[in-house]
C-alpha cells in the first residue's frame, strides 16, 4: 500500500504536520536521529491509510459446501462466540446455510457492526504503531531524502478480531512492515509517501 504526499504538506492537509525540525543526516544507533521518532509516529498515525480499519464479512446465506464456508473464517468464529446461529435452508432450491445474528452478537459488536441484505460486515482490527522499531537511512545517492522503516500490527477491536489471524503475509509473526519517506523541507523534513505491508488474507471478499 503506497500513499504519496505532495507540496510539502502532510496527508492530513496541515503544512507543518509532516515536518520535523532536524537537519542532520541519519545517525548511527545511539546518536541523535535526523527526525524525531515521535514526529514519525504522529505522521504515520495521522495518515488516512494507516487509520483505515480491517474488516471481515459474514454472508447471511452461503452455499452448503465446505469449500465455500471456509472462505469466510469469521462465520465459524462468530458461531463459536455465540454471536450468530446457523441453520439449514432449501427454500431457494439449493442446500444453503442461513446465518443470523444473535442479540448477544449485536450487543457485543456494537458500533463495529455494519449490515445489509446480503451480509454482516464487522470492523475487527485497527493498526497499532510499534514505537521504538524505527530505522533511519538515507535514500540511495540522496542527501535530501530519508527513509524510515518501522513496524506495526493489527490490534483487535473485539472478540472476533482477537481470534482472526492478522499476521504478516508469509509469516506467523504479528508485526507488519512500513516505510515513511521524508524529503528535506527548509530546515526540517516533510513526509513524502507512506508504504504499508499488505494483508495476506482478505476477510471481506473471502480468503
Amino acid at each position: 500500500m503506497l500513499a504519496a504526499g505532495c507540496g510539502g504538506r502532510s496527508p492530513n492537509g496541515s503544512p507543518d504536520a509532516g515536518r520535523a525540525a532536524a537537519s542532520s543526516p541519519p545517525a548511527p544507533r545511539g546518536e541523535r536521529t535526523p527526525i524525531d521518532p515521535g514526529v514519525v509516529r504522529a505522521d504515520v498515525e495521522g495518515h488516512d491509510d494507516f487509520g483505515s480499519p480491517r474488516k471481515a464479512a459474514c454472508p447471511r446465506r452461503i452455499e452448503d459446501r465446505h469449500e465455500e464456508r471456509r472462505r469466510y473464517p469469521a462465520i465459524d468464529v462468530l458461531e463459536g462466540l455465540g454471536y450468530v446461529t446457523i441453520s439449514d435452508d432449501t427454500s431457494r432450491g439449493a442446500y444453503e446455510k442461513v446465518v443470523e445474528l444473535t442479540d448477544t452478537g449485536r450487543r457485543e459488536l456494537g458500533g463495529d457492526l455494519e449490515e445489509d441484505a446480503e451480509r454482516y460486515v464487522v470492523t475487527v482490527a485497527r493498526r497499532e504503531y510499534l514505537a521504538g522499531s524505527e530505522r533511519f537511512e538515507n535514500a540511495p545517492n540522496r542527501t535530501d531524502r530519508v527513509v524510515v522503516s518501522f513496524r506495526w500490527r493489527w490490534k483487535g477491536t473485539n472478540a472476533l478480531g482477537e481470534r482472526l489471524d492478522t499476521s504478516a503475509p508469509f509469516s506467523t509473526r504479528p508485526e507488519h512492515q512500513g516505510r515513511a519517506t521524508y524529503d528535506r523541507a527548509g530546515d526540517g523534513w516533510a513526509l513524502r509517501e507512506l508504504w504499508l505491508d499488505r494483508d495476506g488474507r482478505d476477510y471481506t471478499r473471502g480468503v
